[in-house]
């Protein structure tokens, strides 16, 4: 099931130099905000929209609501990844991606976090944390856009793998908040291996509908398909060969 996206859009973009932008990457951020309620992400994506500087992102998650904050995904990007390499290096990931992710070709992600001591909001404290409720919306979010843009795991980093910046914090603030960065991204490779998985396949010409049965066999006849006894095309698949059929490019 699709998850249930709000929007409250900003004025924090860029037109993308080409029409039907190429997105490589998603990035992962976190608000230093210390609440993450049902709320926070609406108030956040306010923010951008309101506030007088130059930084925004595509979307925002709290403990119950996901909010789209960017109009035109495909046309036009936020500010969030851009800016000059921070000198300091908090943990291995820091700054590998510099000059390869980039705002208008990446996604970003705001999640909001919570802080178990809020008399310091230093960048470098290590008591930054997500709750259970932020996690799984987030990790679900990034499965669904991984989809969408055909994206793989590799290609979904951190803010600190761009500029080099602590963000989101409770990932990257040492070596070891590492192991929570893996954590998040096996949580997310879980919820698309389970999908693969459930996903309708069919092996044989006779186990294909009606409606894709003509193609099928034509993958089959042009040997488009190695062996036809087990054909291994899912239902995703068979759709997309279907439209190609219909536009006469098979």
């Amino acid at each position: 099931m699709k998850l249930k996206i709000n929007t409250l859009y900003t004025n924090k973009v860029m037109a993308a130099k080409k029409y039907n932008r190429k997105i490589e990457w998603i990035t992962i951020h976190y608000t230093a905000g210390t609440l993450s309620d049902s709320g926070k992400a609406k108030a956040v994506a306010n923010g951008f929209a309101n506030n007088g500087r130059e930084a925004s992102a595509d979307y925002v998650v709290d403990d119950e609501n996901i909010y789209l904050c960017n109009k035109d995904i495909k046309n036009q990007y936020t500010w969030s990844v851009g800016g000059n390499k921070y000198p300091s290096k908090s943990c291995s990931e820091t700054a590998k991606y510099y000059g390869k992710c980039t705002n208008a070709n990446s996604i970003s992600i705001e999640m909001c976090s919570r802080k178990i001591n809020r008399n310091s909001l230093l960048a470098t404290d290590t008591d930054w944390y997500f709750t259970d409720k932020v996690m799984s919306l987030a990790v679900q979010l990034v499965a669904e856009l991984m989809q969408e843009h055909n994206i793989d795991i590799d290609h979904v980093i951190m803010h600190s793998g761009v500029t080099g910046k602590i963000c989101p914090n409770p990932f990257c603030v040492n070596e070891a908040a590492l192991k929570n960065w893996s954590n998040f991204k096996n949580k997310v490779k879980t919820i698309l291996n389970e999908e693969e998985n459930n996903m309708t396949r069919y092996n044989k010409i006779s186990e294909v509908p009606s409606w894709g049965k003509d193609t099928a066999q034509k993958l089959i006849d042009k040997k488009l398909i190695a062996d036809k006894n087990n054909m291994n095309l899912s239902e995703d698949m068979l759709r997309v060969f279907v439209m190609l059929d219909r536009n006469g490019t098979i």
